[in-house]
């Protein structure tokens, strides 16, 4: 090339335009890809909180089912105590009352 052409371009500022549009594209690319970035995130988290009221909700259950099974297994001891009882009574003569039904357990009855 020659001189004077070099002269030609860089004083036309086709260079500098070239190296503008090149430093354009690159920042805009980079504020695209932050954009992205930043909706990609934003969907997570919503999602991420989504996720944490479901869980919530599932230990709110689990805690009442839990409330419920220690409920179910005293009903269930007391039931056993009186069923042993009463199988002692009928193997006796009778001459007693029968033992009483537990008081957690006339609510069943």
């Amino acid at each position: 090339m020659s001189v004077e052409l070099i002269a030609a371009i860089l004083g036309s500022g086709a260079l500098g335009a070239v190296a503008a549009a090149a430093a354009n594209y690159i920042g805009s690319r980079s504020a695209v890809q932050v954009d992205r970035f930043e909706a990609i995130v934003a969907a997570l988290n919503a999602r991420i909180d989504d996720l944490q009221r479901e869980v919530d909700h599932v230990a709110e259950k689990l805690d009442a089912e839990q409330h419920q099974h220690d409920n179910t297994r005293k009903r269930l001891r007391a039931a056993l105590r009186h069923i042993r009882a009463m199988l002692a009574w009928l193997g006796t003569d009778h001459q007693d009352a029968p033992p009483d039904v537990p008081p957690e357990l006339l609510d069943d009855l």
